[in-house]
């Protein structure tokens, strides 16, 4: 049995809850001696921009009225971007990912990039030669979680390319967190929401 509107102690309230990022293996080489630990990009971030869903129509007339035929295919997501601000850990190690992975985007299998050593990797192809195309990060989770900490959504992106990367800003001085923003074009996009869960559960932390 589904919720009702006295069940739910968040409705119309105003609240912000939190979410961490979970994004897969970056398609490039860690095998160098100060390549930064892979994991470091995964982390709660301070917000997140995903654009909505557009539907384009067709007007058809043999009707009796003008009828509006939807047009937009399934996952036809077009030029949406998602935007992700995160903070930069203490040695801007989540930074330095994302920068050395366009780095190797941008120069493919040459100086100054780090390409995947593995020629079985999908970067290489059935042909053993490098392609960019193939650079792809599988997917990108958003997991949400209420004021509560308690998980409630799971929004996943997949095939995801960068495209922008904002400058990383440092105030030694300042009182707020270094942050920084990155950009991605994405192929497909689901959600999975969580079964709501019981008022006398223990909060299940999203960061956990």
């Amino acid at each position: 049995m589904g919720r009702t509107v006295f069940q739910d102690h968040n409705l119309n309230r105003l609240h912000q809850g939190t979410a961490r990022c979970v994004i897969a293996n970056l398609p490039v080489s860690y095998e160098q001696a100060d390549a930064p630990p892979g994991e470091a990009i995964n982390a709660v971030i301070t917000s997140f921009t995903s654009t909505g869903m557009s539907l384009r129509y067709v007007t058809d007339g043999n009707y009796k009225a003008y009828v509006h035929i939807p047009i937009t295919e399934d996952n036809m997501y077009y030029d949406k971007v998602l935007t992700i601000t995160m903070i930069a850990d203490d040695r801007q190690e989540n930074y330095w990912n994302f920068f050395r992975y366009m780095q190797t985007i941008q120069s493919g299998s040459t100086q100054p990039a780090f390409p995947m050593l593995d020629p079985y990797s999908r970067v290489w192809g059935l042909d053993r030669i490098y392609r960019n195309r193939l650079t792809w990060i599988p997917y990108i989770d958003i997991v949400m979680a209420d004021d509560s900490m308690q998980k409630h959504q799971t929004i996943r992106f997949e095939r995801c390319y960068p495209t922008e990367l904002s400058d990383l800003s440092l105030n030694f001085l300042g009182p707020e967190p270094v942050t920084f923003t990155i950009s991605f074009v994405y192929s497909l996009q689901s959600i999975k929401r969580e079964e709501p869960p019981h008022p006398d559960s223990i909060p299940a932390c999203v960061v956990n």
